[in-house]
């Protein structure tokens, strides 16, 4: 059976100190537990690790012999549970594509108001995360949230009719289909019977990126038919206004993957954050 490890960073502290009594300031220990440590050490190599005087302690040969295999040791191990910690600490959010467009603004407005954010965004237009998430990781969907708590819900979508200024009379209108498998589709039919529409008046065209149907919207070839999530930031910008026929509440929105159980402070913290400004 090997000592324990504190007896080896204990008798690591004292090598490089060259004093029991520094190293007991700096493991926050008597000096008496640091000699009792060393001790025990001691008795399971069968060796002195140290010459004792007077006035301080000086290595023996075996201790010096140990001492130059385990300070790069401690020293790596050091540096591996600091690079985890701040790996820890860096919030990892999975999401696509259009709702990585929604959330760049709101990260950079937390950052404002919270102060700094380390995190790395992950966007697939597949779903990445189908299992247990990790504590500093949050995916962020946008689907059916009809059976979704309320805990895990960031924003509800309704639909609208969106157009550059001053481009009225448009009859295309780009709709987006979905890539997520079992997602109902955008409630165009609804929203057309709502306002006493004529299908016959639009030419739909179906793209399955959303931020491709703003594009083309902004750039005035027509309507974009989207979730307001998608179009309030272009809207807020001036690169497009709301038609002036009433939106469509659906039961799609935004919502979180998992709750906030078991994740990092940094995690819940920005969490929250997004559910109360998103």
């Amino acid at each position: 059976m090997l000592p324990s490890l504190n007896a080896v960073k204990t008798f690591a502290v004292a090598a490089r100190k060259k004093s029991f009594k520094l190293a007991a300031a700096e493991l926050n220990v008597s000096a008496t537990a640091v000699s009792h440590q060393v001790r025990n050490l001691e008795q399971w190599l069968g060796s002195k690790l140290f010459i004792r005087t007077a006035q301080q302690v000086q290595l023996s040969a075996a201790g010096e012999q140990l001492y130059s295999h385990i300070h790069g040791a401690m020293d790596d191990i050091e540096q591996g549970l600091m690079q985890l910690k701040r790996q820890q600490s860096r919030l990892l959010i999975h999401t696509t594509s259009a709702i990585a467009t929604w959330l760049m603004p709101r990260i950079e407005h937390y950052r404002a108001q919270q102060g700094e954010l380390a995190y790395q965004l992950i966007t697939s237009e597949q779903i990445a995360v189908t299992g247990q998430e990790l504590s500093n990781e949050i995916s962020l969907r946008f689907g059916d949230t009809s059976t979704v708590p309320a805990s895990q819900r960031v924003s509800q979508a309704s639909y609208g009719l969106y157009q550059a200024p001053h481009k009225a009379g448009e009859s295309q209108v780009f709709i987006p289909t979905w890539k997520q498998k079992g997602l109902t589709e955008p409630p165009w039919q609804q929203f057309i019977a709502n306002n006493n529409l004529n299908e016959q008046d639009f030419d739909r065209q179906y793209y399955d990126l959303e931020f491709l149907i703003l594009q083309q919207a902004i750039a005035g070839r027509g309507y974009a038919f989207l979730p307001q999530t998608f179009a309030q930031d272009a809207v807020q910008q001036g690169l497009l206004v709301q038609s002036r026929w009433q939106p469509v509440a659906s039961e799609h929105g935004v919502y979180f993957y998992q709750g906030s159980k078991h994740k990092t402070a940094v995690a819940q913290h920005f969490m929250q954050w997004l559910q109360d400004h998103g």
